[in-house]
């Protein structure tokens, strides 16, 4: 009997390397101007992305994975005679996370762990790649989840939007704030850890919210990862930042899907940091 790892798409992981590491990744589903979108792999949204910049009035609406969905995936695993470890983002950004646990109940509870990454993007994909390597070298569904608990203490991710026009078609924004945020070219940056969202600072432009979100990242991180939606003119002068503060740190640069793309917009940039 071995461990099989089942994800969301809102990790963003490449398809390469879920099929790498036999990865089952169950999607998010967007509907946007008579069409349906499967959120997929990085590579495959640069449709969706157009279709989302040439329209200035309308809001996609987002589907999460249903029970059933998650139901028939673990149960064709247990099928197989594996366990499963389930990790999707965070409760507080989706249902995902109570719809996995509904299909473990109805499927096996005690050969199924879900687990709630209470974070999104890369910095789930960081605990994504955590589990697969403890899967290799043998270890528990428990030892794999107590792991993955002690992480989410370890990982800070910081994001900020090139424009505030997302955060308002989506509700999320009143349009007098969207307006001001406009002329003054207002750039809030958002921090998501440990199922909290906040708003840590607000500077006017983009150069300083970069330089803003490089001076929180903890001094002892080990590894660095540089985030943009679809496009961004920013990403050399953040990755620039750095470098210069962390010259012998890994950088890597990595996009973002259309889940949270929806709802923050195009050009969007964000640092995850582990220590």
């Amino acid at each position: 009997m071995s461990i099989k790892l089942v994800i969301d798409s809102a990790s963003y992981i490449t398809k390469e390397y879920c099929n790498e590491n036999d990865i089952t990744v169950v999607p998010y589903r967007l509907h946007f101007k008579d069409k349906d979108f499967v959120e997929g792999f990085p590579g495959e949204w640069d449709e969706f992305f157009e279709t989302l910049m040439s329209n200035k009035k309308d809001y996609p609406k987002t589907s999460q994975p249903s029970v059933e969905t998650f139901q028939k995936v673990f149960q064709d695993i247990l099928d197989q005679g594996n366990e499963v470890v389930c990790i999707t983002l965070a409760s507080y950004l989706s249902g995902c996370n109570n719809g996995a646990n509904l299909a473990k109940n109805l499927v096996d509870k005690d050969k199924i762990t879900v687990i709630d990454s209470e974070t999104c993007l890369q910095a789930m994909g960081i605990m994504v790649k955590e589990a697969v390597e403890m899967i290799k070298n043998g270890k528990t569904r428990q030892e794999i989840a107590d792991r993955l608990d002690q992480m989410k203490s370890e990982i800070n991710l910081d994001f900020a939007p090139e424009t505030l026009e997302y955060l308002k078609r989506g509700g999320r924004l009143g349009p007098i704030s969207a307006v001001i945020g406009k002329l003054l070219n207002l750039k809030p940056i958002l921090t998501f850890n440990k199922n909290v969202l906040s708003c840590s600072k607000k500077v006017i432009g983009t150069h300083k919210a970069i330089i803003e979100m490089v001076n929180n990242i903890n001094k002892n991180a080990k590894k660095i990862l540089l985030l943009y939606i679809h496009q961004s003119k920013f990403l050399n002068f953040m990755k620039q930042k750095v470098q210069e503060r962390f010259p012998n740190v890994p950088i890597t640069t990595e996009s973002v899907g259309p889940l949270f793309g929806a709802h923050v917009g195009p050009g969007t940039i964000g640092i995850v940091s582990v220590i």
